[in-house]
């Protein structure tokens, strides 16, 4: 485009990106002693310089004492075996009461929250690339200045808290994709995707501009709706929904059918999941 008043204006925005806030709403722009058995040999028997060991032990022999000793040993192992099998059971140990296996995988709701939202946001990252080319007729630059979104790290994604996935309900699109980018991508800048947001979003074309800031503009759950199927957003007509890509799901796990229909259940039903769940109570230490 024009690419004297670009380099301009990324320097202008790279300024503005330093001495802003985050991107909140968008409208606003202007630019963590075993004992192992008992052995005669190692006891000293011996009470006094006069007593010998020989005499020592033939009375302990007598009296019982080296028998009591060893049961008592015997006792005290079986003791310290069963103490062991107390306290808190281990992943995948069997409950005696239950008799179910507690296992933690992909069907967790934890895991498929996770899913969901990686699902749903690389669907967005294809998708907002390829109306940028579109917009742009291909003319999208190259090196720093490319309006291209980079991988976005996976803190948003990997982010399994109730409290932090309550708010992503809400979150909007361009805040999503504000954060910052993969530290394995290592020749643009961490912020190179905030700066494409707020670089399309003060476009001097109306209609570019006004087109991405309605995408920006929607939130999480509305896109989560529309990849499911639930509601339909005339602006995501061109977005890979989980139709396009469940076949894929199946094809990759064992149990892909199993799990490509926990899955489609859970979208179907995200909403309520993430707002029926309770965070845990922290513990106040009192002094």
């Amino acid at each position: 485009m024009y690419e004297n008043d670009e380099n301009e204006n990324f320097f202008k925005d790279y300024f503005f990106l330093n001495n802003s806030d985050r991107l909140i709403n968008i409208d606003n722009y202007d630019l963590s002693f075993e004992i192992n058995e008992f052995k005669e040999d190692k006891i000293n028997y011996t009470t006094t310089k006069d007593i010998s060991k020989e005499k020592t032990l033939k009375e302990l022999k007598e009296n019982g004492s080296i028998k009591d000793i060893s049961l008592n040993l015997e006792i005290n192992n079986e003791e310290k075996k069963i103490k062991k099998k107390c306290g808190r059971k281990r992943k995948r140990e069997i409950s005696d009461d239950e008799k179910v296996p507690n296992v933690h995988n992909k069907h967790s709701s934890d895991n498929l929250i996770r899913k969901c939202k990686h699902l749903v946001i690389k669907s967005l990252y294809i998708f907002l690339n390829k109306e940028i080319y579109l917009e742009y007729m291909g003319n999208i630059g190259n090196g720093p200045l490319k309006k291209e979104f980079q991988t976005l790290n996976q803190s948003q994604i990997s982010n399994a808290k109730i409290d932090f996935n309550k708010n992503f309900l809400s979150k909007t699109v361009g805040e999503i994709f504000s954060e910052n980018i993969s530290g394995r991508i290592t020749n643009y800048p961490l912020e190179h995707n905030k700066l494409l947001v707020i670089r399309l979003i003060n476009e001097k074309n109306e209609n570019i501009r006004n087109h991405f800031k309605k995408i920006f503009n929607l939130k999480f759950i509305e896109c989560l709706e529309h990849f499911i199927g639930k509601k339909r957003i005339d602006i995501l007509k061109d977005l890979k929904c989980y139709e396009n890509v469940k076949e894929k799901i199946i094809e990759k796990y064992e149990d892909g059918k199993e799990y490509s229909d926990n899955l489609e259940t859970f979208f179907n039903n995200y909403e309520k999941m993430i707002n029926n769940k309770r965070g845990r109570k922290i513990r106040k230490n009192y002094q």
